[in-house]
């Protein structure tokens, strides 16, 4: 085995583990953290909320998912020279599953905090788990991306590295744009991020063709935000300031340039990179169009015709 299948190997069964006991945890954390709300005083128990038994039942779902991956590690001894998981669409559904649970969960966690504040009276440890949360979505993927070797996705070996920063970046953002969910602007945004990350990881060809546009939508937006929150900065502490979060004027720029401005600049790079013909092409010869087929009822009249001239 070569230090780069080791090294893979090894990451996986620490990611996955570490997912395993990480979301039984929180699981656990969700049902005894103490819920405050927004709109009172009130401090509640999550066993006592909806929310805590939503985020906690998903977390469990999620623990499960990640214990049988670090189990089919072991029971697909070929896959373990790999680093990665066997041609098994039992385990790529449920890697995908899984995933998909995983978006719940961040969703779960920004609805809550239209109500309440699940950590602490702030929400700057509910932004810090939807991040984490958004950060495990590419190593879930990248993992059971190998399954098909006459069929690849987005984050497969064979796959331009700039169709997998590109879809890293997407899986990351889509995740991440929730700390914003009160917003509904962001949540219009983040569908179409959403949307676009699903069928680019399948590598349809319209997706390919139509991600550089969602690209640049993020970024006009992200810069129309940025620099409104630049010039209105005193009203972002105060609306940080009502959520639970004390920003100092430069805490405040920094949060502009670093969670509006550089995001943007990122997602133009990636939007260019794509713009090229040959990655279009790319993308048509590994899913190629059938051809329509030709009635059978032309070629029957052309053999009667030719029988018919035979026959005089």
């Amino acid at each position: 085995m070569s230090i780069k299948e080791f090294f893979s190997q090894f990451i996986r069964y620490l990611f996955f583990t570490l997912s395993f006991a990480g979301e039984f945890t929180l699981a656990v954390f969700f049902l005894v953290f103490k819920y405050h709300s927004f709109n009172s005083a009130e401090i509640f128990y999550g066993y006592t909320l909806p929310f805590g038994w939503s985020l906690a039942i998903v977390s469990i779902f999620i623990g499960i998912g990640s214990f049988l991956f670090v189990l089919y590690a072991f029971l697909l001894p070929e896959d373990k020279k790999k680093g990665y998981f066997a041609e098994n669409k039992n385990v790529r559904n449920l890697g995908l599953l899984t995933v998909f649970l995983v978006f719940v969960q961040i969703i779960l966690v920004a609805l809550t905090l239209f109500f309440y504040s699940p950590l602490a009276r702030s929400v700057s440890y509910a932004y810090v788990l939807i991040i984490l949360f958004s950060c495990m979505t590419p190593f879930m993927l990248y993992y059971i991306a190998n399954f098909e070797t006459e069929k690849l996705f987005s984050l497969s070996k064979d796959t331009p590295l700039r169709i997998k920063l590109t879809t890293i970046w997407l899986l990351f953002l889509t995740g991440a744009i929730q700390i914003f969910a009160t917003e509904w602007t962001f949540l219009v945004v983040g569908l179409f991020i959403l949307l676009s990350t699903f069928y680019i990881y399948f590598l349809s060809r319209y997706a390919i063709a139509l991600t550089p546009i969602v690209l640049i939508i993020h970024f006009a937006f992200s810069v129309l935000m940025g620099v409104i929150s630049l010039l209105r900065i005193d009203d972002m502490i105060t609306d940080f300031a009502e959520g639970g979060v004390v920003l100092t004027e430069i805490q405040a720029i920094l949060f502009t340039v670093f969670v509006l401005l550089v995001p943007a600049v990122i997602s133009a790079l990636l939007a260019q990179s794509l713009i090229r013909k040959w990655v279009l092409a790319w993308a048509r010869e590994i899913q190629p169009v059938e051809e329509m087929e030709i009635h059978r009822y032309y070629e029957d009249d052309e053999e009667a015709d030719e029988d018919e001239d035979l026959e005089e």
